[in-house]
């Protein structure tokens, strides 16, 4: 019924109608339940649309150093999802999925053999197991399934075992198969004792007319040894024949074969007890449609002319005849005046109240109400209140989807990651692709063995499919803790933010992975100031520059610097004059229209205030070195036009030279200094945050300690 009536049935039926004499009144269906299914089932899209990756790919930390496993993981998450959404039966089957999950709370998936990582969809309609049976497929000891299969299919899942080495173990029985194909494929008919196979020939128009897609009807079956394992048979649905396919003992439990998407406990805890938004919609969608009939039978009745004639004859003449811009009205014919019941206190309260109830009803599994329409203006603060609530009214159902399908990628995974999957069999095209994507990209085929299957994890993206909310976080993020957020936390926020108002590919295009992969103009210009400013050009400076990125190529050029005169590659007056004015520039223009919370600040204060003091030692002895030099250069041209010894001249450079040197090894004395203090004060630093801790656990400690 829940699925005909979202099928577009009438409220009532024709039938009935005709016995009643009442087939002439109102009897639409206007698609309201089809609309709330279609609403609740929306978030689960939008949840594709948001997302790169479909889940996490982590390594296990054993297979090598932190830093390889953060570059491969995510192009092994890229990959792996790049598979699941370029199969082109993902969003048919996505799609099909969530409906099932939507109308009837409880949706399956299942793997057709051992070694296929392609999934089908079932629900309970495709499904037969014990009833009382608690809601995890683990506790099911029998399960069958009915499939359809195309000759083909079953072939190739037959051909992939022969081309096995002698010896191995086969599971498909090939003459069987063959016979199957050869006996029962073609298009089958519609199957009367099925009432939901009947209605879906009717809503397709395949009763009287039609033409299937030629297929092999099977049946799957699950059943648990006594050992505990899970053994897996196929057999033609007529039961003739041996068994097409028998693989025993094969899965330690049957979550290796199927995942239930279950999407509350029922009334019991029980498969058969749950029941989802069609149930539950059903009843008060069927009122509504009922009431708008019977308020548009009351409109019609309402706007339709009442005539009252005196004799039987004038009731069989023509009443009124047209005759150009007049009406001629047949004698003994009048217009009666009826007294209408007040709709505005019957009927439109009744609609009113349905409406409510409706919109409350389908809360919990749709973000957005299609009966929430109001034309005020609201602030920024109310939307992101009613976002939040509606966001809430729907967390439980949407955590329930994603921790389902969380264990069905985890089962996923370990099929495609397979290291004995083999291009020729079912999937191995795809999964071969994807070995090969990411050995160009780098990553080892060995990193495949290594994957921590039980701790991937589905990404859930922001807002559970919703676009308001996703949008409302993002919003809210960047309000109150972007200014705060590190380089990389600033990164992955505008990416966010972009994703929430354009996609994914639109935010992978204007936000890179990595920062600075793609330098903005204030790196250029930096750049290029440094290389003035070492030829003893005066920078330019403008108060709306990005101060972080110029500091940043300030510093490193500072760096780059600092690092030549220590290898001794630059000697140290043109290194002092290539750096002073640039640590001029940083710390005087740049340094003080930074804000003093940005993450980076203290960073930059420290770096500028220690090269600070290297720059002002050195430029003090280059000063003494220049005052000593101009003296002596005076006292030994003076001695040399007085007739001094050319001996006396040479001692004198070489004190000179004596004096430099001990001048430099204080330089370097003084640099040490500078490492040793960097080095105390992150120690001291550490000591107080200790102590800190301390003092707080004692005073919980002193403050939780009863009284006497």
């Amino acid at each position: 019924m829940v699925d005909a009536a979202i099928g577009g049935e009438a409220p009532y039926d024709p039938r009935k109608e005709r016995k009643l004499g009442t087939l002439g009144r109102s009897n639409i269906n206007f698609g309201i339940l089809l609309q709330n299914v279609e609403e609740a089932q929306m978030p689960f899209f939008r949840l594709l649309e948001s997302l790169d990756t479909l889940c996490t790919m982590p390594l296990k930390s054993d297979f090598a150093d932190e830093e390889t496993r953060q570059m491969w993981e995510p192009a092994i998450a890229e990959e792996f999802s790049k598979v699941i959404k370029n199969w082109a039966s993902f969003h048919p089957r996505w799609g099909q999925l969530s409906l099932l999950y939507v109308i009837d709370g409880l949706g399956f998936t299942l793997f057709s053999d051992g070694i296929d990582w392609r999934w089908q969809v079932k629900g309970l309609q495709h499904l037969k197991f014990p009833r009382d049976a608690e809601a995890d497929v683990n506790y099911l000891d029998v399960v069958a399934v009915e499939s359809k299969m195309r000759p083909d299919e079953l072939l190739r899942k037959v051909q992939a075992e022969d081309k096995l080495p002698e010896g191995d173990k086969r599971y498909w029985n090939k003459q069987a198969v063959l016979q199957a194909v050869k006996e029962t494929a073609g298009s089958s008919s519609v199957n009367t004792n099925n009432p939901e196979e009947v209605m879906d020939a009717w809503k397709n128009n395949d009763i009287s007319l039609s033409m299937s897609g030629v297929t092999v009807k099977v049946i799957h079956g699950y059943v648990r040894e006594t050992d505990g394992t899970v053994s897996h048979y196929v057999s033609r649905y007529d039961g003739v024949g041996e068994f097409l396919y028998v693989c025993e003992s094969k899965f330690t439990d049957i979550s290796q074969l199927m995942t239930a998407f279950i999407g509350n406990v029922g009334t019991n805890g029980d498969f058969h007890s749950i029941r989802g938004l069609g149930y539950k919609m059903f009843a008060p969608t069927t009122g509504q449609n009922r009431a708008i009939n019977k308020f548009l039978d009351a409109a019609f009745t309402a706007a339709t002319p009442h005539l009252i004639t005196d004799n039987e004859d004038a009731n069989v003449e023509q009443s009124i005849v047209q005759m150009g811009p007049y009406n001629i009205m047949a004698k003994g014919t009048a217009f009666q005046e009826t007294n209408l019941p007040d709709f505005s206190q019957t009927l439109i309260p009744a609609l009113s109240t349905l409406g409510q109830l409706t919109s409350s009803r389908a809360a919990a599994s749709s973000p957005v109400s299609s009966s929430d329409v109001s034309r005020t203006q609201k602030t920024k603060f109310q939307v992101q209140t009613e976002t939040e609530q509606k966001g809430a009214l729907q967390s439980s159902s949407f955590v329930n989807f994603t921790v389902a399908w969380q264990r069905h990628l985890q089962c996923v995974a370990r099929r495609i990651c397979r290291e004995d999957y083999q291009a020729t069999d079912p999937g191995g095209k795809e999964a071969w692709e994807f070995r090969n994507r990411l050995v160009r990209r780098g990553v080892p085929l060995e990193a495949l063995n290594h994957i921590d299957f039980i701790s991937i994890e589905a990404n859930t993206g922001l807002g559970k499919g919703s676009s308001n909310e996703r949008r409302t976080i993002v919003d809210a993020l960047s309000e109150r803790v972007g200014p705060f957020l590190d380089q990389k936390g600033q990164q992955l926020l505008q990416r966010w933010t972009v994703s929430a108002y354009a996609g994914p590919q639109i935010a992978k295009l204007l936000v890179p992975d990595q920062p600075g992969l793609r330098p903005p103009v204030d790196a250029t210009i930096a750049q290029m100031e440094n290389s003035l400013m070492s030829m003893g050009q005066p920078p330019s400076f403008e108060p709306n520059q990005d101060h972080v990125v110029h500091l940043d190529k300030h510093l490193q050029r500072l760096y780059e610097i600092n690092t030549q005169l220590t290898e001794m590659q630059i000697e140290l007056r043109p290194a002092i004059d290539q750096m002073q004015p640039i640590w001029e520039h940083s710390i005087n223009d740049h340094l003080p229209m930074v804000n003093q919370m940005n993450p980076d600040y203290k960073r930059f204060k420290e770096a500028l205030q220690q090269l600070g003091e290297l720059i002002k030692n050195s430029r003090k002895h280059l000063d003494a070195e220049d005052k000593r030099a101009a003296e002596e250069a005076g006292q030994a041209e003076t001695e040399l036009y007085g007739g001094t010894q050319p001996g006396l001249f040479a001692a004198a450079v070489d004190a000179n030279a004596r004096a430099a040197q001990k001048d430099m090894v204080e330089i370097e004395k003084t640099r040490a200094q500078i490492q040793m203090d960097q080095q105390r004060h992150a120690q001291e630093m550490a000591a107080t945050d200790v102590r800190l801790a301390l003092e707080v656990e004692k005073a919980k400690q002193q403050k939780n300690k009863p009284q006497a």
